[in-house]
């Protein structure tokens, strides 16, 4: 197991990217969690493959122990979110942010945010649904958000891939219902 090495911690990342793998890198996190800023660091260097595959191990880690997500943790990805060119970088940020309660103090950001997702006919649909969902979530905190995301799906329904309308419709039906 590692301790604090860097070094390791990334020679573990590229060793194997199976879902088995990183449930085992999660269940290391999980007896020492001072581990996590190891792989936060490799996540947030943005290099390569390293950085996915840390990317994953974060977002895994979140399911299970979304505590060690701290807001520090939510500003440095959002910071770094313009510079994220591969969509495992970003789909594991979009996810990230839908496993954790969002401060209140980054709500514009986020907003920011997930809406050029959403708006991006380019990106991917997990980042353009987890976008949505992540919108959901703010919007039962800040109403005037509703009319704004109910527009842009509507707006860019006819473009949307299957997947994407029905999580479109899911997402108008439950704004309906706030």
């Amino acid at each position: 197991m590692i301790d604090h090495d860097i070094s390791e911690a990334r020679s573990l990342l590229l060793a194997n990217n199976s879902r088995s793998y990183t449930d085992s890198l999660v269940g290391m996190i999980q007896q020492k969690p001072e581990l996590f800023d190891l792989f936060w660091s490799l996540y947030l260097a943005l290099d390569g493959p390293v950085s996915r595959r840390a990317a994953w191990v974060i977002s895994h880690a979140a399911l299970r122990m979304p505590h060690l997500i701290r807001e520090e943790h939510l500003r440095e990805m959002i910071i770094l979110a313009p510079s994220m060119k591969h969509d495992g970088e970003k789909r594991n940020l979009a996810k990230v942010l839908t496993l954790v309660t969002l401060p209140e103090t980054l709500y514009g950001e986020i907003l920011d945010l997930c809406f050029n997702w959403l708006n991006d006919s380019g990106e991917s649909i997990a980042v353009r649904v987890y976008s949505m969902d992540v919108l959901l979530t703010i919007s039962i905190e800040i109403p005037e958000i509703r009319g704004e995301l109910a527009s842009t799906i509507e707006n860019h329904m006819d473009r949307f891939s299957t997947g994407l309308k029905s999580k479109g419709r899911k997402v108008l039906n439950k704004l309906i219902r706030l």
